[in-house]
């Protein structure tokens, strides 16, 4: 069983990379109908949640929030209950423009042949740039610096 799960979710990442971000059924069909999954990004903000629902909420908002330009997790350690992939991702955000590159690991909890826990680390301080997080801070504080300069 321990190999099949590695053989599975080798599969699954290879029909969400191609093409990206439009086949939850890859990962809904691996994941337990009570998954408990989380992500560092803006998706999830570190919370857990849980269940098919939730992650086919998840996935869909990475669809329409995030233009795939690279995806590549080619690194998996483990083969039993317990395996971590590492990888990059490269995608641009649809509403700045601006794009993320990052590298991610992705840790999945198996049980009886189906992920029960998923949990996504990337570089939160590169999503937020992309994102434009910090926009409106620099816009004040270029203004306050303009101010004091002008008098």
């Amino acid at each position: 069983m321990s190999g099949d799960n590695l053989a599975r979710l080798k599969a699954a990442y290879a029909r969400w990379a191609d093409p990206w971000a439009t086949q939850p059924e890859a990962w809904l069909e691996l994941c337990d109908e009570r998954v408990s999954f989380g992500s560092l990004g803006w998706a999830t903000n570190g919370q857990v949640l849980s269940g098919h629902m939730a992650l086919a909420q998840y996935l869909v908002r990475l669809a329409l929030d995030w233009e795939m330009i690279s995806f590549s997790m080619d690194t998996f350690v483990g083969d039993g209950e317990r395996i971590v992939v590492l990888g990059r991702v490269v995608c641009r955000n649809r509403e700045t423009g601006l794009v993320l590159d990052t590298p991610k690991v992705d840790s999945f909890e198996f049980r009886n042949g189906k992920v029960v826990g998923f949990f996504e680390h990337l570089d939160t301080a590169a999503e937020q740039a992309a994102r434009a997080l910090n926009a409106p801070v620099e816009i004040a504080a270029a203004r306050a610096s303009l101010r004091r300069a002008l008098g």
